[in-house]
Formats: structure tokens, C-alpha cells, sequence
């Protein structure tokens, strides 16, 4: 590793760590006049929601807190749920349920964030054999194939259900962070790109037959051809669907907002 890829590295491994519950409480959170703390109000990302919708969402933290392994189902029980909020969650969530619950354990210092996301039936699921039927819970499912991809999960991972949709539980950005992509080039970007594929390569070595997969690639460059050529072809049409959305919004097919806005 060269001492610029060292630097970026290091300090987002530094952002990551002060990504704290605590920071996130300064920041999300707000303390009442009486003395008790609610989320902080912040449409279309994070909104309340209504009694009903709040003690469903608390109750299926009992179900969630037997997903978890006993000495940190017993920590959780430390713990009292203060306030709950829907949050909009990214791209890939959109069309789906994400709630985010504020805990409090041992005092004001002491917070813990979990976010409560609806699972669903992956799109490429129609083209795959069947799950047994011990990983129909789409929230289930997610949480075992983290656990056996990751070298090191989520602490507070685990899943749940509410009327009947299947969720996954997990912790709200704690010593989460990632690398900013947008601002590497050159010799940075090729190590990390290179990191990318040796994490995932790893990952599937845990999940699979790594003699079996090892076999598939071969010795040649057919498969790294071919994953170049898709990637290309990806970012291609990645642009053609880019433009197509803003041609929509230039003839008013499609209302966009400037990023101050949303």
C-alpha cells in the first residue's frame, strides 16, 4: 500500500470511530422540557410515526431480542425504547418499511439506535432453487447470509416480524463509515478496487466450495474479460437510464428537487 491509499484509508477508519450513539443522538435527537428525548423531526428523511405504528414497532423488539445471542439479549434488556421515527433509507430500500428506534440503557449517555428494515423476496430469487423452508423469513434470510458472508457482523444484528412483513434489525451507523469513493484516482482507486474484490472473493470462500470456485475461474482471463465487459456494459446503461430520467424531468414527466431542498 503507498502512503496516499495509507492516508485515505486511516482517515476514514478515523471518521468511522467517531461515529458514535452518542454523536448520532446530538444530532437526530432532541430533549423535551420534561426531560424526556424524541427524535428530531427532519421530512422527507426522518418523520414520526403514529401510536399504533410505534407500539407495534417496539413490541417485535421482544421477537428480535430472541435472535440474538444470550449475552446480548441480555444487554438489550438494559435498554427502554424512547422514540421511533420512519426514515427513508437508500436506493435500494425504496418502496419498503425502515423505522429507527431510540433506546436509552443506563442514562442519558448511554444511547443505542436500531434500525428496523422490511425484508423482501430479493428480485433475482425467480432464477435461483428454492430457500428451505427454515429461511423463508426474508429477515432471517439477510441476517444468516451476513453472518456467514462477514468475517464480523453487526453486534445487535438480528430479525423480527410486524403484521406479518419480515424485518431485520440492526445498529444506526456505530463505528459504521466507508471510503469516499468519488474522491479517489489512480493508484489509490486501483488498491481499493483491488480491496473490493479480495473482500468479496473472500466472502465467498466462506459461503461456498473455494476449490469449486477457484475451478469455475480457471487460469485464464476469459472470466476477468468477461466481468470488465459487464461492468462496462453496466455503467453504459447506467447512463442511458440517466438520461432518460432527465429528459423526464426537463418536460415535467418527473418533479426532481435541488439537493437544499429534499
Amino acid at each position: 500500500m503507498d502512503r496516499k491509499t495509507e492516508a485515505i484509508l486511516n482517515k476514514s477508519v478515523e471518521r468511522a470511530m467517531q461515529h458514535t450513539n452518542t454523536r448520532l443522538l446530538n444530532k437526530t435527537a432532541e430533549r423535551g422540557a420534561e426531560g424526556s428525548w424524541s427524535l428530531r423531526q427532519d421530512p422527507p428523511i426522518l418523520t414520526p410515526v403514529d401510536n399504533k405504528t410505534r407500539e407495534k414497532i417496539i413490541d417485535s423488539l421482544s421477537d428480535y431480542a430472541k435472535t440474538l445471542p444470550p449475552e446480548r439479549r441480555y444487554m438489550l434488556r438494559r435498554y427502554h425504547a424512547a422514540d421511533v421515527g420512519h426514515r427513508v433509507v437508500g436506493v435500494g430500500s425504496v418502496g419498503t418499511r425502515a423505522y429507527l428506534v431510540l433506546l436509552f440503557g443506563n442514562g442519558d449517555d448511554d444511547p443505542l439506535f436500531l434500525q428496523v428494515k422490511e425484508a423482501i423476496v430479493p428480485a433475482h430469487a425467480a432464477y435461483l432453487p428454492p430457500l428451505p423452508p427454515e429461511y423463508s423469513h426474508q429477515g432471517k434470510r439477510v441476517v444468516y447470509g451476513e453472518r456467514v458472508l462477514q468475517a464480523s457482523t453487526d453486534v445487535m444484528l438480528g430479525w423480527t416480524q410486524i403484521d406479518g412483513r419480515p424485518f431485520y434489525v440492526r445498529q444506526m451507523k456505530n463505528l459504521k463509515g466507508s471510503v469516499p469513493v468519488e474522491a479517489l484516482s489512480g493508484t489509490p482507486f486501483d488498491f481499493y478496487a483491488w480491496g473490493c474484490g479480495a473482500v468479496l472473493a473472500r466472502a465467498h470462500t466462506r459461503a461456498s466450495d473455494a476449490a469449486l470456485i477457484a475451478g469455475y475461474c480457471g487460469r485464464s482471463d476469459a472470466l476477468d474479460v468477461a466481468l470488465a465487459e459487464w461492468a462496462e456494459a453496466y455503467a453504459d446503461q447506467t447512463e442511458a437510464d440517466h438520461e432518460v430520467l432527465r429528459r423526464a424531468i426537463k418536460s415535467g414527466k418527473v418533479q426532481a428537487m435541488k439537493e437544499s431542498e429534499s
